[in-house]
Protein backbone atom coordinates (compact mmCIF):
# COMPACT_ATOMS: atom_id res chain seq x y z
CA UNK A 1 0.00 0.00 0.00
CA UNK A 2 1.12 3.29 -0.53
CA UNK A 3 2.25 5.57 1.95
CA UNK A 4 -0.35 8.44 2.76
CA UNK A 5 0.47 12.06 4.33
CA UNK A 6 -2.06 12.69 6.55
CA UNK A 7 -2.72 16.26 8.27
CA UNK A 8 -3.66 15.09 12.30
CA UNK A 9 -5.83 16.89 14.25
CA UNK A 10 -5.33 20.51 15.92
CA UNK A 11 -2.86 20.06 18.72
CA UNK A 12 -4.77 21.55 21.92
CA UNK A 13 -3.65 24.00 24.67
CA UNK A 14 -1.01 25.17 22.14
CA UNK A 15 0.49 28.29 24.67
CA UNK A 16 3.00 29.09 26.63
CA UNK A 17 3.31 27.41 30.30
CA UNK A 18 0.88 24.61 29.25
CA UNK A 19 0.97 21.26 28.22
CA UNK A 20 -0.01 20.59 24.84
CA UNK A 21 -1.71 17.55 23.45
CA UNK A 22 -2.33 15.69 20.30
CA UNK A 23 -4.88 13.20 20.31
CA UNK A 24 -4.08 10.81 16.99
CA UNK A 25 -6.80 8.92 15.48
CA UNK A 26 -5.96 4.66 16.05
CA UNK A 27 -6.30 2.01 12.91
CA UNK A 28 -3.53 3.33 10.58
CA UNK A 29 0.32 2.40 11.05
CA UNK A 30 2.05 5.36 11.64
CA UNK A 31 5.74 5.46 9.65
CA UNK A 32 6.37 8.95 10.91
CA UNK A 33 4.83 12.04 13.25
CA UNK A 34 6.12 15.54 11.84
CA UNK A 35 5.40 18.37 13.83
CA UNK A 36 5.77 22.06 12.27
CA UNK A 37 6.25 25.21 14.74
CA UNK A 38 6.68 28.45 14.34
CA UNK A 39 6.71 31.64 16.34
CA UNK A 40 8.84 34.46 17.42
CA UNK A 41 12.41 33.06 18.77
CA UNK A 42 10.97 29.76 19.10
CA UNK A 43 13.46 26.83 19.81
CA UNK A 44 13.22 23.56 19.97
CA UNK A 45 14.43 23.49 23.54
CA UNK A 46 11.09 25.31 24.48
CA UNK A 47 8.98 22.23 23.51
CA UNK A 48 9.78 20.17 26.50
CA UNK A 49 8.70 16.61 28.06
CA UNK A 50 7.47 15.16 25.29
CA UNK A 51 5.70 11.44 25.16
CA UNK A 52 3.89 9.33 23.14
CA UNK A 53 1.85 7.47 24.93
CA UNK A 54 -0.30 3.88 24.29
CA UNK A 55 -3.77 3.32 26.82
CA UNK A 56 -2.27 5.98 28.51
CA UNK A 57 1.25 4.26 29.23
CA UNK A 58 4.43 6.23 27.95
CA UNK A 59 6.18 4.15 25.27
CA UNK A 60 8.33 7.39 24.28
CA UNK A 61 10.07 9.91 25.83
CA UNK A 62 12.48 12.85 25.54
CA UNK A 63 13.60 15.55 27.62
CA UNK A 64 12.40 17.86 24.95
CA UNK A 65 12.45 18.25 21.10
CA UNK A 66 16.42 19.47 20.77
CA UNK A 67 17.41 16.01 22.90
CA UNK A 68 14.75 13.97 19.69
CA UNK A 69 16.69 15.69 17.03
CA UNK A 70 20.02 14.98 18.70
CA UNK A 71 19.31 11.07 18.45
CA UNK A 72 17.68 11.82 14.97
CA UNK A 73 20.71 13.38 14.04
CA UNK A 74 23.08 10.70 15.23
CA UNK A 75 21.32 8.40 12.64
CA UNK A 76 21.23 10.71 9.86
CA UNK A 77 17.92 11.84 9.66
CA UNK A 78 16.79 15.13 7.98
CA UNK A 79 17.28 17.95 10.15
CA UNK A 80 15.48 20.39 8.95
CA UNK A 81 14.26 24.22 10.84
CA UNK A 82 10.57 24.22 12.17
CA UNK A 83 10.18 20.75 12.47
CA UNK A 84 10.53 17.85 14.32
CA UNK A 85 9.76 14.13 14.02
CA UNK A 86 8.98 11.17 15.79
CA UNK A 87 10.33 8.14 13.59
CA UNK A 88 8.49 4.91 13.51
CA UNK A 89 10.11 3.04 10.88
CA UNK A 90 13.78 2.38 11.14
CA UNK A 91 15.82 3.57 7.23
CA UNK A 92 18.87 2.27 9.10
CA UNK A 93 18.05 -0.96 9.44
CA UNK A 94 18.94 -2.75 5.85
CA UNK A 95 15.91 -5.07 5.32
CA UNK A 96 12.79 -3.38 4.10
CA UNK A 97 10.72 -5.61 6.21
CA UNK A 98 12.54 -5.00 9.22
CA UNK A 99 12.35 -1.52 8.79
CA UNK A 100 8.87 -1.83 8.47
CA UNK A 101 8.47 -4.10 12.16
CA UNK A 102 8.73 -1.00 14.47
CA UNK A 103 6.24 1.05 12.70
CA UNK A 104 3.37 2.20 15.08
CA UNK A 105 0.42 -0.29 14.18
CA UNK A 106 -2.64 1.09 16.10
CA UNK A 107 -5.53 -1.48 14.97
CA UNK A 108 -5.29 -2.90 18.53
CA UNK A 109 -4.75 0.12 20.47
CA UNK A 110 -7.71 2.03 22.84
CA UNK A 111 -5.82 5.50 22.92
CA UNK A 112 -3.00 6.94 21.56
CA UNK A 113 -1.61 10.58 21.84
CA UNK A 114 1.60 12.84 22.12
CA UNK A 115 2.22 15.35 25.21
CA UNK A 116 4.30 17.76 25.89
CA UNK A 117 4.70 20.67 27.93
CA UNK A 118 5.28 24.09 26.28
CA UNK A 119 8.03 26.67 27.79
CA UNK A 120 6.73 29.48 29.85
CA UNK A 121 9.36 32.12 27.69
CA UNK A 122 7.47 30.51 24.57
CA UNK A 123 6.32 33.04 22.27
CA UNK A 124 2.39 34.29 22.02
CA UNK A 125 2.44 33.63 18.30
CA UNK A 126 3.05 30.18 19.05
CA UNK A 127 1.61 27.71 16.21
CA UNK A 128 2.63 23.97 16.20
CA UNK A 129 0.52 21.59 13.93
CA UNK A 130 1.23 18.03 13.52
CA UNK A 131 0.78 15.90 10.24
CA UNK A 132 1.63 11.96 9.79
CA UNK A 133 2.94 9.27 7.00
CA UNK A 134 0.51 6.11 7.06
CA UNK A 135 0.32 2.57 5.83
CA UNK A 136 -2.23 0.36 6.36
CA UNK A 137 -3.90 -0.79 9.48
CA UNK A 138 -1.74 -3.17 11.44
CA UNK A 139 -1.49 -4.12 15.45
CA UNK A 140 1.13 -2.76 17.40
CA UNK A 141 3.32 -5.66 17.90
CA UNK A 142 6.90 -4.76 18.20
CA UNK A 143 7.57 -0.96 18.93
CA UNK A 144 11.00 1.09 19.60
CA UNK A 145 10.39 2.21 23.27
CA UNK A 146 12.58 5.34 24.16
CA UNK A 147 13.61 5.95 28.21
CA UNK A 148 15.33 8.29 30.05
CA UNK A 149 17.73 7.28 33.32
CA UNK A 150 18.90 10.17 35.12
CA UNK A 151 22.09 9.78 36.83
CA UNK A 152 23.85 12.10 39.16
CA UNK A 153 27.48 12.27 40.61
CA UNK A 154 29.45 14.08 42.62
CA UNK A 155 32.77 12.82 41.65
CA UNK A 156 33.90 12.03 37.68
CA UNK A 157 35.62 8.87 36.87
CA UNK A 158 34.32 5.38 35.92
CA UNK A 159 30.23 4.98 37.53
CA UNK A 160 29.05 1.76 37.72
CA UNK A 161 25.57 1.63 37.19
CA UNK A 162 23.26 -1.18 37.81
CA UNK A 163 19.97 -0.58 37.70
CA UNK A 164 19.01 -0.13 34.32
CA UNK A 165 16.16 -2.43 33.35
CA UNK A 166 17.13 -5.46 31.25
CA UNK A 167 14.14 -7.09 30.17
CA UNK A 168 13.85 -6.13 26.24
CA UNK A 169 16.75 -6.17 23.85
CA UNK A 170 18.75 -3.10 23.69
CA UNK A 171 19.38 -0.90 20.41
CA UNK A 172 21.12 1.68 21.73
CA UNK A 173 22.14 3.42 24.70
CA UNK A 174 22.93 7.43 24.27
CA UNK A 175 25.13 8.98 27.37
CA UNK A 176 23.57 12.66 27.01
CA UNK A 177 26.83 14.31 29.13
CA UNK A 178 29.52 16.13 26.80
CA UNK A 179 32.20 14.64 28.77
CA UNK A 180 31.76 10.66 28.75
CA UNK A 181 34.88 9.98 27.51
CA UNK A 182 34.87 5.94 27.95
CA UNK A 183 32.27 3.50 28.18
CA UNK A 184 32.31 -0.52 29.36
CA UNK A 185 29.22 -2.46 28.68
CA UNK A 186 28.97 -6.03 30.80
CA UNK A 187 26.33 -9.11 31.41
CA UNK A 188 27.66 -11.67 33.95
CA UNK A 189 31.37 -10.23 33.84
CA UNK A 190 31.36 -10.71 29.58
CA UNK A 191 32.25 -7.71 27.98
CA UNK A 192 29.86 -5.99 25.15
CA UNK A 193 31.53 -3.04 25.04
CA UNK A 194 34.76 -1.40 26.12
CA UNK A 195 35.85 1.48 24.23
CA UNK A 196 36.92 5.10 24.25
CA UNK A 197 34.28 7.70 22.73
CA UNK A 198 36.70 8.03 19.86
CA UNK A 199 36.83 4.43 18.93
CA UNK A 200 33.01 4.39 19.47
CA UNK A 201 32.43 6.97 17.03
CA UNK A 202 35.51 6.42 14.82
CA UNK A 203 33.31 3.24 13.93
CA UNK A 204 29.77 4.69 14.42
CA UNK A 205 30.89 6.69 11.24
CA UNK A 206 31.97 3.85 9.45
CA UNK A 207 28.32 2.88 9.44
CA UNK A 208 27.04 6.30 8.19
CA UNK A 209 26.40 7.52 12.01
CA UNK A 210 26.46 10.98 12.94
CA UNK A 211 27.72 10.78 16.69
CA UNK A 212 26.80 14.21 18.48
CA UNK A 213 29.98 14.23 20.26
CA UNK A 214 29.01 17.99 22.03
CA UNK A 215 26.58 16.72 23.90
CA UNK A 216 26.30 12.62 24.28
CA UNK A 217 28.20 9.43 23.80
CA UNK A 218 26.81 6.43 21.89
CA UNK A 219 26.68 2.87 22.19
CA UNK A 220 24.85 1.72 19.42
CA UNK A 221 24.35 -2.22 18.77
CA UNK A 222 22.49 -1.97 15.14
CA UNK A 223 25.24 -0.78 13.05
CA UNK A 224 24.81 -3.40 10.58
CA UNK A 225 21.49 -2.77 10.12
CA UNK A 226 19.74 -6.22 11.90
CA UNK A 227 17.85 -5.91 14.78
CA UNK A 228 18.92 -9.57 15.71
CA UNK A 229 22.14 -7.93 17.04
CA UNK A 230 20.31 -6.03 19.47
CA UNK A 231 21.65 -6.54 23.31
CA UNK A 232 19.79 -9.06 24.95
CA UNK A 233 20.82 -9.03 28.51
CA UNK A 234 17.32 -10.26 30.02
CA UNK A 235 18.53 -13.74 31.66
CA UNK A 236 21.33 -12.36 33.01
CA UNK A 237 22.03 -12.14 36.74
CA UNK A 238 23.94 -9.05 36.26
CA UNK A 239 23.53 -6.02 33.94
CA UNK A 240 26.49 -3.04 34.08
CA UNK A 241 27.25 0.18 32.39
CA UNK A 242 29.94 1.62 33.41
CA UNK A 243 30.33 5.17 31.89
CA UNK A 244 33.59 7.15 32.42
CA UNK A 245 32.66 10.55 32.84
CA UNK A 246 35.81 13.37 33.38
CA UNK A 247 33.28 16.14 35.70
CA UNK A 248 30.95 15.63 38.05
CA UNK A 249 27.38 16.65 37.81
CA UNK A 250 23.91 15.06 36.08
CA UNK A 251 23.84 12.93 32.98
CA UNK A 252 20.35 11.23 31.46
CA UNK A 253 21.07 7.65 30.33
CA UNK A 254 18.36 7.47 27.25
CA UNK A 255 18.17 3.82 26.18
CA UNK A 256 16.63 2.26 22.90
CA UNK A 257 14.65 -0.72 23.65
CA UNK A 258 12.69 -3.38 20.87
CA UNK A 259 9.86 -4.67 23.23
CA UNK A 260 5.74 -4.97 23.26
CA UNK A 261 3.20 -2.79 24.86
CA UNK A 262 2.94 -5.32 27.59
CA UNK A 263 6.85 -4.83 29.01
CA UNK A 264 8.84 -1.39 30.32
Amino acid sequence: MARTTLKLPTVANVSAGSTATLKIPVRPTYNMIKFAYSGTAITRAMFKNIRLNVNSKPMLEYKNADRLQFINSYYNRADNAGFFTLHFDRKELHNLTERRITGLGTMDMGTLDITMEIDGAAPGDLKLEAHAIVSEPMPMGAIVKVKTFPYDSSTSGAKEISDIPKVAPIMAVHFFKADVSRVEVETDRYKWTEADKTLLEDIQKHYERVPQSAVATHVDYLLEGQLAQALVAAGSQDFRLRPTIDTSGSMDIVVEYLDGFSGI
